[in-house]
């Protein structure tokens, strides 16, 4: 097996690193992003993923290059990712959205002129935001309603990921669309506790983490389904019950 460097240190090759140069790298010669094989995708979502090679490759992009030639690729990773979450293979599904949320935190640490519609025409363009997030939100539903603790973690962070993507939550034109009634019945009822199945302190904190952030979006304050919810809460009190050994964890922080 051939060897990859990170820094000083070499690793082992891992079969998953030669999917990703695959997809990412800039063969001679080719003047535009061409989509590697379908079975190239369908084998990557197969492999654990590699967040730590993920994240030293787009780090070592410029944002001209990410909003420039590499844009096309982008799009088709998350187009690719958003296609296998509907996967009937679990694992394929839990390596794609942790793909997509991989690169989604990465992204919200580069400094792009304008965040706002910059993460959006890089995510999919304005012509098909709709439907790609129409499709994205209709599976992070999907799998929140999974009474799986692992999806349902994995949905959050997804969720958050997206939402970090801007400093100032205001400027995320894709929280538009993650500021829905569906959405935060969802999440609140991880929230609270609601399935006993899925009922844990970590998993309500990163929900607890989502709605803050989430209820924060005031482009449109009076139709925000998570400002609305927050405000209905009745005390302090009533939500340091809802949320059990959280709360403790919460009033020390």
């Amino acid at each position: 097996m051939t060897d990859w460097e990170l820094g000083n240190r070499r690793y082992i090759r891992e079969k998953v690193v030669a999917s990703y140069e695959q997809i990412f790298s800039e063969p001679a010669g080719r003047s535009a992003y061409a989509s590697p094989p379908d079975e190239v995708w369908s084998t990557l979502f197969l492999l654990k993923v590699n967040r730590l090679w993920l994240r030293q490759q787009i780090i070592g992009m410029t944002e001209e290059q990410i909003m420039g030639p590499r844009k096309a690729l982008f799009r088709d990773v998350f187009a690719r990712c958003i296609s296998h979450l509907e996967s009937e293979d679990t694992e394929a599904c839990a390596h794609a959205l942790e793909t997509l949320g991989a690169v989604l935190s990465t992204l919200g640490h580069k400094s792009f002129p304008d965040p706002g519609s910059d993460t959006l025409e890089l995510f999919c363009g304005i012509q098909t935001v709709e439907a790609v997030m129409g499709g994205l939100l209709g599976s992070l539903g999907n799998l929140l309603a999974s009474r799986d603790a692992g999806r349902v973690h994995a949905a959050l962070t997804c969720a958050l990921s997206i939402g970090c993507l801007s400093t100032n939550a205001n400027h995320n034109i894709l929280l538009e669309f993650l500021v829905s009634e569906e959405l935060a019945e969802q999440i609140f009822g991880v929230l609270y506790g609601a399935d006993p199945e899925i009922d844990s302190p970590p998993l309500r904190e990163q929900a607890l983490k989502l709605v803050v952030l989430l209820a924060s979006y005031q482009k449109y304050e009076s139709r925000n389904p998570f400002r609305r919810r927050l405000h209905a809460c009745s005390s302090a009190a009533s939500v340091g019950r809802a949320l059990g050994q959280s709360a403790a964890i919460l009033a020390g922080a």
